[in-house]
């Protein structure tokens, strides 16, 4: 599955940036968010329920945020596994002073 999509927000991009830097709010804003815990920098344990009718399952995911070039361009990466199921994601996110 892939989504891919431009958005404008009505913000300077240094808070744009501040926002998407800092993991806990950016890990707030995911659907069956349920914890995050700092392994080391850059790199954290996530823990994310999703679900589709009475199927659900808990993801731990192992997430690296390995290219940064602050204030526009920032990468993310996942890897997890629930009970049958495993997951690969991965971010680039791009920004842009309109």
């Amino acid at each position: 599955m892939e989504f891919t999509g431009t958005q404008t927000i009505a913000a300077p991009i240094e808070k744009v940036w501040a926002f998407l830097y800092d993991v806990n709010q950016v890990a707030a804003c995911a659907p069956g968010f349920q914890s995050l815990e700092v392994l080391e920098d850059e790199h954290w344990k996530a823990v994310v329920g999703v679900g589709v009718g009475a199927i659900k399952a808990k993801f731990t995911l192992d997430v690296t945020r390995p290219e940064m070039e602050e204030p526009e361009h920032m990468t993310m990466k996942g890897r997890g596994k629930a009970p049958g199921s495993a997951v690969d994601l991965s971010g680039d996110m791009r920004l842009t002073a309109v």
